[in-house]
């Protein structure tokens, strides 16, 4: 009997032939992919090219997880002053919870558009990941919200970031 012709392989070539091919990337502007950040549900929102300067001490541990990321994008949410301040450490812990939990919706809305795209992303922990012995710097995919290049979030007193890794580069978005 000829391989080609047993029952499972035709089963599996018919599977192969019956998925989806993969989508050709879209060109898109920084500015059309923040205002689909934006209507996703961040406050702000930021891109940084993984070639950046500033991420030298973190780009190996990046690309040592994810060898394809070429931006990352920088989810920034609001955090309720008052809730913050508040001495009811209940209160205040209920805000950094809802905060995160909106980040983390919204990253993972994002990380399916781009996906749909046929952008490679991908989403690591916002907090303390269980990776955090791999990471030899101080790396964003540890500890994202300690990323310094977030974009006008300065004019908020209290937010949190949330960030994506995606394989589009930046210069195939033009910049705004």
């Amino acid at each position: 009997m000829n391989i080609e012709e047993h029952p499972t392989v035709k089963l599996i070539h018919e599977r192969h032939r019956s998925q989806p091919q993969p989508i050709t990337p879209l060109k898109l502007s920084s500015e059309a992919l923040r205002r689909i950040c934006l209507d996703l549900g961040a406050d702000d929102v930021g891109f940084v090219e993984i070639e950046r300067r500033e991420l030298d001490d973190q780009r190996g541990d990046i690309l040592r997880m994810f060898p394809w990321s070429k931006t990352l994008i920088s989810l920034v949410g609001r955090i309720n002053r008052e809730n913050l301040r508040s001495p009811a450490r209940s209160v205040a812990s209920l805000e950094l919870q809802q905060a995160g939990r909106r980040l983390s919706d919204t990253a993972y809305k994002l990380t399916s558009k781009l996906e749909r795209m046929g952008v490679r992303a991908v989403t690591p922990a916002v907090a303390f990941p269980m990776e955090m012995d791999q990471c030899q710097a101080r790396c964003t995919l540890c500890l994202t919200s300690q990323l310094r290049l977030r974009p006008a979030s300065e004019r908020w007193a209290y937010t949190e970031t949330s960030s994506i890794l995606c394989s589009a580069a930046l210069p195939c978005w033009t910049q705004c």
